[in-house]
């Protein structure tokens, strides 16, 4: 059975307080399905891409199409990059890492 199915049957025995919480089982599966359809996070990392384009201080990935599928996705290699909370690093690229915090908290 796939760990939804089990879901599903735990959701349908397990009712605390009496309140039947089945939905969130439903909406948790839906989403997932959603999250983990890779060629649907292709489609929004490109819109993500054309709404960013004037952003000269925002890259997003290129999707490599011919190695994306639902299961599977492939974006080019972003050299030099680092982690906002590698402080260290960033201090060495000489960036601060409150300016980096406000320019992620801008895009999202």
């Amino acid at each position: 059975a796939s760990d939804f199915a089990v879901f599903r049957m735990m959701g349908a025995q397990i009712k605390p307080g009496g309140y039947d919480l089945q939905w969130v089982v439903e909406d948790f599966e839906e989403a997932m399905k959603m999250e983990l359809d890779l060629q649907s996070e292709a489609r929004n990392a490109r819109q993500a891409a054309r709404d960013l384009r004037r952003r000269d201080n925002v890259k997003v990935p290129r999707i490599l199409d011919s190695l994306t599928c639902a299961s599977v996705l492939t974006m080019e290699l972003e050299e030099g990059l680092m982690k906002v909370s590698d402080s260290d690093a960033l201090h060495a690229a000489g960036l601060d890492a409150g300016e980096c915090g406000e320019l992620v908290a801008s895009v999202f």
